[in-house]
């Protein structure tokens, strides 16, 4: 079950860099947030549809989860990457603030951009 482990570490690894809960990404990539707690506690492996989502999500190229779960692949090192996994980069200088309460406004600001894009996804809808 490496595979699966790689997988759950992953996730937990991209949820804690964005500064979010299980259940905002399950409601954010629309699946049931049963299932992505059996994924994240090891009970089944997600099925395709749910690999998709995931990876779309996190900009992982498509069926790299598939490619984990098989023992051929290995996932994006998350620590690794920039603090803008969508490609947005906000010019401010937080360097006079302590780590913590750089972290702190940074998982703000991500927060309120997801309410924002949200919001927008809704009026698109009407």
């Amino acid at each position: 079950m490496a595979g699966l482990e790689d997988v759950q570490r992953a996730i937990n690894a991209e949820l804690a860099r964005l500064g979010m809960t299980p259940g905002q990404l399950a409601r954010e990539i629309g699946i049931d947030p049963g299932t992505l707690t059996d994924l994240l506690l090891g009970a089944r492996k997600p099925k395709s549809p749910t690999q998709g989502k995931i990876e779309r999500y996190f900009q992982w190229p498509a069926g790299t989860i598939a490619e984990v779960l098989a023992g051929r692949g290995t996932l994006p090192d998350v620590s690794a990457t920039s603090d803008t996994p969508d490609g947005v980069l906000l010019d401010i200088d937080l360097s006079d603030l302590p780590e913590r309460d750089r972290e702190l406004v940074i998982a703000a600001a991500r927060l309120k951009a997801l309410e924002v894009a949200r919001e927008v996804r809704r009026t698109m809808g009407e």
